[in-house]
């Protein structure tokens, strides 16, 4: 309780009385003069050790040692674009200029970023202990079990303490979730399936390749005149190289059985077109196709694609014309099987 100031005390002389009651006037006037000025002292006293040490104190934060990186649905993700080895995601806890925080006393978790862009799906994430500072997410710690759409969003993880008072951090870079895919080396072949095994992407380089099967996403990628296979699904790929060779062509295997003609309410139709949307019309303006513009993900989105019905491959050097379909043919069961090339990246495709 910080004291008031007392002009009065117990033996001191009441003046408006006149009852001095032997006290000396001028040591009276002494005392009270004193007991102000420590009332005072005191009262100042307190008020300074009331305010703050310090305006602010330093806040620590988490920063990624370690980025996530593309996996498939309900794997581990890790470091390592498809592959689950041994470098995995990690994060340290740093104060304000940098420096690594010992600190063993935090539990590090993982919520997903909503801001635009983000991808949403289902996160599943066990805490990690902080040692020497950092966390480290190994197998069976860190997965999402659901797949974006590649083109236009992608995952991003924001880390942060378990409990309060609550510590985060910047979220991380980007990272896609495949169905299928994997992660190959110098003279190794990448392949993803899709439909089981019905749609089989290859490619032939050094790096990653992941495919997935996702329904009700770019709602724009169309083709005028193209009698949809399989309504409302689109199917996305994308590629990364770790070789010198830029975005080398995926050759795909498309094969639509007599059950997914049946199905269709196009059952009859002569073959399976493939209507492609890419990021730039170079490759439409290579192989002479009749492209559009078109938002296939809606106008708040900005989802511009050059969208087109992939033309007949050359004879000589085909994957040089990509995208195009070499042949179909058909399975002798009432299926039919196109083989063709696609652009390296990440185009989506309906059939």
């Amino acid at each position: 309780m910080i004291p008031v100031l007392v002009w009065g005390a117990p033996g001191l002389p009441d003046r408006q009385n006149g009852d001095h009651q032997g006290v000396d006037p001028v040591k009276a006037t002494d005392r009270r003069i004193k007991t102000a000025l420590f009332a005072v002292a005191t009262t100042l006293m307190i008020s300074v050790f009331a305010v703050p040490m310090a305006s602010g104190a330093a806040q620590n934060s988490f920063a990624f040692v370690n980025q996530p990186q593309d996996a498939e649905v309900g794997e581990t993700i890790t470091a390592s674009d498809l592959v689950d080895g041994t470098s995995f995601v990690q994060v340290k806890l740093v104060d304000e200029v940098g420096n690594t925080v010992l600190n063993d006393k935090i539990l590090v978790t993982f919520v997903l970023d909503t801001s635009p862009g983000s991808a949403s799906g289902t996160l599943q994430v066990m805490p990690q202990p902080l040692v020497a500072g950092v966390a480290t997410f190994g197998p069976g710690t860190l997965r999402i079990l659901t797949e974006n759409e590649p083109q236009f969003t992608g995952y991003r993880l924001i880390p942060r303490s378990t409990k309060n008072p609550i510590v985060t951090g910047p979220a991380s870079n980007p990272f896609d979730i495949w169905e299928d895919g994997e992660s190959c080396g110098t003279g190794d072949t990448c392949e993803a399936f899709l439909r089981g095994t019905n749609d089989q992407y290859s490619l032939s380089a050094s790096g990653t390749l992941g495919a997935s099967d996702l329904l009700g996403v770019l709602p724009g990628l169309t083709c005028p005149g193209q009698d949809l296979i399989f309504d409302n699904r689109v199917f996305s790929y994308a590629t990364t190289e770790t070789d010198s060779v830029e975005d080398t062509p995926v050759f795909l295997s498309n094969h639509i059985t007599r059950a997914d003609w049946r199905a269709s309410a196009n059952n009859g139709q002569a073959h399976a077109d493939w209507c492609i949307g890419l990021p730039t019309a170079a490759p439409w303006e290579n192989n002479g196709a009749s492209y559009r513009e078109v938002d296939v993900n809606g106008a708040a989105a900005g989802g511009v694609l050059f969208v087109a019905l992939a033309p007949k491959c050359p004879s000589a050097n085909p994957q040089a014309s990509a995208p195009c379909i070499v042949s179909q043919t058909g399975d002798g069961q009432g299926g039919s099987i196109s083989i063709g090339w696609l652009p390296g990246g990440d185009p989506p495709r309906r059939t």
